[in-house]
């Protein structure tokens, strides 16, 4: 029994790594975006997937709390998303902005039903997040 047991944790860190290690998947680019994307964890139903979504901008503006805009030449974003995949529409989690050295912004976390599911818009880079998101994950 005691034999069992370091090799039950030695799996459950194995498998939390390996995780850990899934690769960003570009979904696509534009002038002044990349989008990326990767599995949060096991979709809770075959309509709701939760990803992670990091977009690197050339320029991204950001409005802090007091309402002041600030402009980050090269920083990213690293944002948490869900899908409902059925009926076509997302709901933002949670999100930080990041400066390029890699210290956070801004950050803040939505609260469950605070966040409204939205429709997303046909022909859009939503749209594709969406799609890769349902297809993929």
């Amino acid at each position: 029994m005691k034999k069992s047991i370091p090799l039950t944790l030695l799996l459950i860190c194995l498998s939390i790594y390996s995780y850990s290690q899934i690769e960003w998947q570009l979904v696509c680019s534009d002038q002044n975006t990349k989008y990326y994307m990767k599995q949060y964890r096991s979709p809770e139903t075959l309509d709701i997937k939760t990803v992670w979504q990091k977009h690197v901008y050339k320029v991204m503006k950001c409005v802090l709390p007091s309402g002041k805009q600030i402009n980050v030449s090269d920083g990213y974003a690293i944002i948490l998303f869900s899908y409902d995949c059925k009926n076509r529409k997302s709901k933002l989690v949670s999100f930080t902005n990041y400066y390029p050295n890699g210290k956070a912004a801004y950050s803040a976390n939505v609260e469950a039903d605070a966040e409204p599911w939205t429709y997303v818009m046909p022909e859009s880079t939503g749209e594709l997040l969406l799609s890769k998101a349902c297809e993929s994950f």
